[in-house]
């Protein structure tokens, strides 16, 4: 009707988000997404939006609750750059590019 044709290749996606500490949620939304999913992204810093020093989480339980995604997942961990009296909107907008 469109001119559309059938892919020749699956089409690719991706699963990108930012973490701060809820393993849970996380374990839950990758079980769910799991079967879908090419490629899993998750980025992690050491401070929170507002500054504040924090552990990283998701690398501290990696092994022992996300095997299962292992092969299909980009990690990366950012230094928070926030700056007392910084607006922490800033903080987000820098992780989410």
């Amino acid at each position: 009707l469109h001119g559309w044709k059938i892919r020749e290749s699956p089409r690719r996606v991706f699963d990108a988000a930012l973490f701060s500490n809820e393993i849970d949620m996380l374990t839950i939304r990758w079980n769910e997404l799991n079967p879908y999913i090419t490629q899993f992204v998750l980025l992690e810093s050491n401070s929170t939006f507002t500054g504040i020093s924090k552990p990283l989480a998701f690398a501290e339980n990696r092994d022992m609750k996300f095997k299962f995604v292992e092969p299909r997942l980009t990690y990366g961990n950012v230094g928070g750059r926030f700056k007392k009296g910084d607006n922490p909107f800033v903080e987000e907008s820098f992780q989410r590019l």
